[in-house]
């Protein structure tokens, strides 16, 4: 069951969210491979934060445990992915964390780790998630005016 608030994500009997796990179907189609920005960012979890390395594409975040992980060639699948698609909302707190809302009610938390920056992540992901949350564009022809509202007709000379 469900609250009305948004919860932290179950984990899974291989510590990460299922949410989070690689997806066959994603890396099949993955056309992204040139990451926007890497480095370590802290996960929380209910045994505290710990420490992953993180690269962002502009179409997912990727986490590893080991940077070594992620910089093999070819680099191994990913110890977990969020698809940038499935974000509803991000915000950075003063305690130096982002939080992701995701379309599933559940969140995710990452903080900087001592020494770094999280504004440089702040900055990118809000730039990327700026694609994913525009509207879609409407078709002037399926526009129909709103009950109440006058619109003059079309002049054509």
């Amino acid at each position: 069951v469900l609250s009305a608030g948004p919860q932290t994500a179950p984990f899974s009997k291989y510590g990460s969210p299922e949410w989070l796990r690689p997806s066959t179907a994603m890396s099949e189609v993955m056309l992204n491979t040139i990451p926007v920005r890497r480095g370590f960012l802290g996960v929380h979890r209910k045994r505290g934060i710990e420490p992953r390395y993180f690269l962002l594409f502009e179409d997912r975040l990727d986490y590893y445990q080991r940077i070594e992980d992620a910089e093999a060639d070819p680099p191994l699948d990913p110890r977990g992915r969020l698809a940038l698609a499935d974000v509803q909302d991000l915000r950075s707190t003063q305690e130096r964390s982002l939080v992701f809302a995701l379309k599933s009610q559940q969140t995710l938390v990452l903080s900087a780790l001592e020494g770094s920056d999280l504004g440089p992540w702040v900055d990118d992901l809000r730039a990327i998630l700026r694609i994913y949350q525009q509207p879609p564009e409407k078709d002037p022809e399926k526009e129909q005016p709103q009950s109440g509202s006058h619109q003059p007709p079309p002049v054509f000379t």
